[in-house]
């Protein structure tokens, strides 16, 4: 029988990414905002892994309760898609000016997201996605050559790591910590 387990795993797969990209942003090269390809086949794989891990969440009920599975898998899948996007631009070399223009759009999408999590009560949810919304916005000048930005995406990364953890390993261990 599927459990929550399942969906805790993809929100860590997602806190690890923003650890990724935190310090992504803290070894970017010195002579410019360039950041470091390296790192991108970790957003690559732990993308990949919110991908299958949204999708079986979906599609199995893990949480039995056909809306929150539904929404957890869903937006598991969505995000997992932008890390994706983000490690093969890295991986490949490519100017992160697409990506600052896709951020945009996933932070117009991330409000619907919020509004979902109200309607289900997840209320740490909704803190991590305001905060997710905002990094979201700020990526755009953080791609186009504003440091402030960048370092301010980094400050906001450290916290959604710490808000994805903290409600992965409530589900993961729900009689130590209650994820909503």
């Amino acid at each position: 029988m599927p459990t929550p387990e399942l969906l805790g795993i993809g929100l860590v797969g997602f806190s690890t990414n923003c650890v990724l990209a935190l310090l992504n942003i803290l070894t970017r090269e010195k002579e410019g905002e360039k950041l470091v390809p390296g790192w991108g086949w970790g957003h690559i794989l732990t993308g990949a892994m919110m991908i299958i891990v949204g999708v079986s969440t979906y599609v199995t009920n893990a949480l039995g309760n056909a809306a929150v599975s539904g929404y957890g898998g869903i937006a598991l899948t969505y995000y997992g898609f932008y890390w994706i996007a983000l490690g093969n631009s890295l991986v490949k070399g490519l100017d992160l000016r697409p990506i600052g223009q896709l951020s945009i759009a996933y932070a117009i999408v991330s409000i619907w997201f919020i509004a979902g999590a109200m309607s289900l009560n997840l209320w740490s949810l909704v803190l991590l996605l305001v905060v997710l919304v905002v990094v979201f916005l700020m990526l755009w000048p953080a791609t186009h050559g504003n440091a402030a930005a960048l370092r301010g995406a980094g400050v906001l990364l450290i916290v959604l790591a710490f808000l994805g953890f903290y409600i992965a390993f409530g589900f993961i261990f729900p009689k130590y910590a209650h994820p909503f």
